[in-house]
C-alpha cells in the first residue's frame, strides 16, 4: 500500500512545479551547442583533452566545435555540408540521453518506432521496413562503424564525446544505405588524465538513473576507460486490466562500455572498446485512439492517452553487444586506418496488437542478427595542399527474423520466420583541393556492390503456407561535387551534388519477391557565416531532391508487403543560428521548411480496399512535417564562487503524416515540446545540482501510429514519453 501510494504521488502533477520551470522555459528557451576539444597537441596525438569545467560561464562556440564529418577533422563552421554538432557538455546541458533527445533539437530530423526498432528520418528520407531483409534509408555509425538494425540505434547514450547528424545523402564516404543522411556517434576515448564522475537522476515514475566513468592511465601513452549505466523507471500506463501488468511501458536497462588505447610510437595508435546493452521491461504499448467501445470486438478505449486495458503479459527483451578496433598509422605522407566492428543484435516482443480486452490480434516478435565489417582508410596528412580520403569496405551480415501472429477471437495463428544474408563491398575516394586562394572544389564517388540471400516461410499453425526464397546483386556509383568559397574567414559559401543509394532488399516480414533499390540526387546550396565579430552565428541550407524508387510499406491482411514507389521529390530551407549578445548568455534557435512529396505513386489502401487504386501524386512523405523550428536559450550567472546555470527551449513541428496516404486518423497534430533545466555548481565544477523538467506541457507524442485491419480500430499508436522532471547530482573525482 505504501508503495502504490508512493508510486501514485510520483505521477501526480507537482503543478507549482511544472508552471515554475515551464515559465521559465518559455522565459529563456534554452542550451548551447556544447565545445570541443581545444587541446590541439593532445588531438593530434589522438588523445582526448582533460575534460573542462561541465558548467563554465563561457559560451560555447560553434567555430571551435570539431567535427569528423567528411572523415577529417573541421571545425563545425568550416564544412560544407549541413551538419548539426552536439559534444558532451550540450548533452549534458540538454538533457540528451538517447536518439530521440537528438532529433528534437535537429531540424529535419524525426525518429519514430515500431516496438523495438527505431526509424529514423531525415528531411522526410527514411524507412519503416520490416526484418533483416533490409534497412533504414538513414543511418547510424558508432565510432565510425556503420549499425545495421533499427534497435540498436536506440540505445541510451553512454560517456559520449560528440554526435554529429549529417542532413543529405552520404554516399559517398560513409555509403550504405545513407540516402538521407546519418547520425554519427563518437564515444570518448581514454586520456593520458586520471578522470572519474558519476552522475544520478531522480524523477517521477520512480526514476532512477545513475551513471559513471572512470578513466585510469596506465602509463607511456596508454590508458583504459570504463563506463556505466543503470536506468529503471516504472511504467507511464496504467493497465486497468486485472489479468495484465499493472503498470506498462517500463525501463530496465543496464549497459557499459570498457575502452583500451595505447600509442607506442608517436604516429601510431592502437583504440579497442567493447559495449553492450542489456534492457528489459513491458516495451512500447499499442493505444487505441477513438473511445468508447468497438462494436466489431467489444474491446473498451480510455479516453486518456496512458490508460488501457489489456489482459496480455506484455516484455521486450534487448540485448545489443558490440566489439571494435581501430590501428592508425600515420607515415609522412599519408595516414592509414583500419577499423574492425562486430554487432551482435537480439530482441523479442510481445505487444497486444489492438490493445484492448478484445482478444483479436496478440504479436510475438523478435529478430537475432551478427554483422562483421572492416574499413582500410587512407587519407592525407594535415597541411597537405590536396586533402583526400579513401578506402575499401566490407560487411557481412545474417539474421532470423520471427513474427507469431495470434488470432485468439479466430482460434488460429501464422507463423513467419525469415531469413536473409548479405556481403556488401565498396570502394571509395574524395578529394578536395584549392584552386584559389578563396575557391575550393571536391569530387569523390563510391562504388557498391550488395548481395543478398533471404527465405522467408509462412505457416498457419503447424501447416505450412508458402516460403519465398530468393537471392540477387545490386551495383551502384554514388559521385559527390561540390564547390566552396570563403571569401573571408568568416563567410563560407558551397554548392553540392551528391548521389545517395539504398539497397534492394528482401521483405522477411511476409512473402513476395525481392524490391529494387532506392536512389537519391541532391542538389544542395549553403552558407556558414560569423557575423558581428563573431557574436552571431547564421548556417543555412537549400536543398532539392529527385528521389526514385522508394521503398514504401503497407499492411495488407495483418502482414506487410514492401514495394518501389515511382518517384518522389524533395525541397527544403534549413536555417540555425547562435548568438552571444552578453558574457555567459547564449540565443538562438533552428527553422526549417520541407516539401516532401510524392510526384508518381498509384497504389490501394489496404485498410479502404473500397477505394480502389488511389493517386498519390502531391501527397506528402511520411515522417516530413511541412514546418519545424526551435527556440533556445543558456544563461550563467555567476555567484561569487559559484554558479547558476539556466536553460530553457521549445521545439515545434507542423503536422506530420504516418502513412502515404495523408489520411489525418493517423497522423502527428502540430506539436510544441517545452523543456527546462536550472543548474547549481561551485567554479571548480567538482559537484553539481540540477532540476530538470522535459516535455512540460504534458503533449501526446506518437512514437509511431498505423492501422491494423483486423482489429477493428481506425488507428492505434505507440506513444512517447508524457511530461517527466526530476533532480540530478554530479561529481567529479
Amino acid at each position: 500500500m505504501a508503495k502504490d501510494a508512493r508510486a501514485h504521488r510520483c505521477r501526480c502533477d507537482d503543478r507549482n512545479a511544472t508552471a515554475w520551470l515551464a515559465g521559465l522555459a518559455m522565459a529563456l528557451c534554452a542550451a548551447a551547442p556544447a565545445r570541443a576539444e581545444t587541446d590541439q597537441k593532445a588531438a593530434a596525438k589522438g588523445m582526448r583533452a582533460p575534460a573542462a569545467n561541465a558548467g563554465a560561464s563561457a559560451v560555447q562556440d560553434p567555430n571551435t566545435i570539431v567535427i569528423t564529418a567528411q572523415k577529417r577533422s573541421q571545425t563545425l563552421q568550416e564544412a560544407p555540408v549541413a551538419v548539426t554538432a552536439f559534444t558532451a557538455q550540450a548533452m549534458k546541458e540538454r538533457g540528451i540521453n538517447d536518439a530521440f533527445d537528438v532529433a528534437q533539437r535537429t531540424p529535419n530530423l524525426l525518429i519514430s518506432t515500431n516496438s523495438a526498432m527505431g526509424q529514423p528520418y531525415i528531411r522526410g528520407i527514411g524507412s519503416d521496413a520490416l526484418g533483416v531483409g533490409t534497412e533504414s534509408s538513414t543511418t547510424m555509425h558508432l565510432d565510425g562503424v556503420y549499425i545495421s538494425r533499427g534497435a540498436a540505434t536506440l540505445m541510451d547514450f553512454v560517456d559520449i564525446e560528440r554526435i554529429e547528424v549529417l542532413r543529405g545523402p552520404q554516399g559517398t564516404l560513409y555509403g550504405r544505405n545513407s540516402v538521407g543522411g546519418t547520425i554519427n556517434v563518437i564515444t570518448r576515448k581514454p586520456a593520458n588524465d586520471f578522470e572519474a564522475n558519476a552522475t544520478l537522476d531522480l524523477g517521477n515514475y520512480d526514476l532512477r538513473r545513475l551513471r559513471g566513468v572512470i578513466n585510469i592511465p596506465l602509463g607511456n601513452d596508454t590508458a583504459i576507460r570504463i563506463s556505466g549505466l543503470r536506468s529503471l523507471h516504472e511504467g507511464f500506463f496504467t493497465n486497468v486490466n486485472p489479468q495484465g501488468q499493472r503498470r506498462l511501458q517500463d525501463e530496465d536497462v543496464a549497459a557499459g562500455r570498457i575502452a583500451f588505447r595505447t600509442a607506442p610510437a608517436d604516429n601510431l595508435e592502437f583504440l579497442l572498446s567493447g559495449d553492450w546493452y542489456r534492457g528489459r521491461g513491458t516495451g512500447l504499448v499499442n493505444k487505441p485512439l477513438e473511445p468508447g467501445t468497438s462494436g466489431a470486438f467489444g474491446g473498451v478505449v480510455f479516453p486518456q492517452p496512458f490508460v488501457t486495458d489489456t489482459p496480455l503479459h506484455h516484455f521486450q527483451n534487448e540485448d545489443f553487444r558490440g566489439l571494435q578496433s581501430q590501428v592508425n598509422l600515420t607515415l609522412e605522407k599519408v595516414r592509414v586506418s583500419l577499423i574492425t566492428g562486430y554487432r551482435k543484435t537480439v530482441w523479442k516482443n510481445a505487444v497486444d496488437s489492438d490493445g484492448t480486452r478484445a482478444a483479436v490480434l496478440n504479436l510475438l516478435w523478435g529478430e537475432n542478427h551478427d554483422q562483421a565489417s572492416a574499413e582500410l582508410q587512407f587519407a592525407s596528412v594535415p597541411g597537405t595542399r590536396l586533402e583526400w580520403v579513401g578506402g575499401l569496405y566490407y560487411i557481412h551480415e545474417n539474421g532470423t527474423f520471427h513474427a507469431l501472429l495470434d488470432f485468439p477471437i479466430a482460434g488460429f495463428s501464422v507463423l513467419d520466420i525469415g531469413k536473409d544474408r548479405t556481403n556488401a563491398y565498396a570502394a571509395y575516394g574524395q578529394a578536395t583541393y584549392p584552386i584559389t586562394p578563396t575557391v575550393k572544389l571536391t569530387a569523390g564517388i563510391r562504388y557498391s556492390i550488395e548481395h543478398k540471400t533471404a527465405d522467408t516461410a509462412l505457416f498457419l499453425g503447424s501447416t505450412p503456407l508458402g516460403e519465398a526464397p530468393g537471392a540477387k546483386t545490386w551495383h551502384a556509383w554514388t559521385p559527390k561535387f561540390v564547390i566552396q568559397y570563403e571569401p573571408t574567414r568568416r563567410l563560407d559559401f558551397y554548392l553540392s551534388a551528391s548521389k545517395g543509394f539504398k539497397s534492394g532488399g528482401f521483405n522477411s516480414a511476409g512473402l513476395q519477391g525481392p524490391f529494387d533499390p532506392e536512389t537519391l540526387w541532391a542538389y544542395e546550396g549553403g552558407a556558414k557565416m560569423r557575423l558581428f565579430r563573431d557574436k552571431l552565428n547564421l548556417n543555412t541550407a537549400a536543398f532539392h531532391y529527385d528521389y526514385q524508387n522508394l521503398q514504401v510499406v503497407k499492411f495488407a491482411n495483418n502482414l506487410t508487403i514492401t514495394t518501389n514507389a515511382a518517384r518522389a521529390k524533395v525541397d527544403g530551407v534549413e536555417l540555425e543560428a547562435t548568438a552571444n549578445p552578453l558574457t555567459g548568455l547564449q540565443i538562438g534557435g533552428n527553422a526549417a521548411y520541407l516539401n516532401a512529396r510524392y510526384t508518381q505513386y498509384v497504389t490501394g489502401d489496404p485498410a479502404r480496399p473500397q477505394l480502389g487504386q488511389l493517386n498519390l501524386a502531391g501527397n506528402p512523405l511520411t515522417r516530413a512535417p511541412r514546418y519545424s523550428a526551435g527556440l533556445f536559450g543558456r544563461w550563467a550567472i555567476p555567484l561569487g564562487l559559484d554558479e547558476i546555470l539556466l536553460l530553457g527551449e521549445y521545439n515545434w513541428r507542423s503536422r506530420s503524416y504516418f502513412s502515404p496516404f495523408k489520411d489525418k486518423a493517423i497522423s502527428q497534430s502540430p506539436l510544441g515540446i517545452i523543456n527546462a533545466r536550472i543548474t547549481f555548481h561551485p567554479k571548480d565544477d567538482r559537484w553539481s545540482a540540477a532540476l530538470w523538467g522535459k516535455n512540460l506541457s504534458n503533449r501526446t507524442v506518437y512514437g509511431s501510429l498505423f492501422r491494423f485491419d483486423s482489429t477493428g480500430f481506425n488507428a492505434v499508436a505507440q506513444l512517447r514519453e508524457p511530461r517527466t522532471y526530476g533532480v540530478e547530482f554530479g561529481a567529479r573525482f
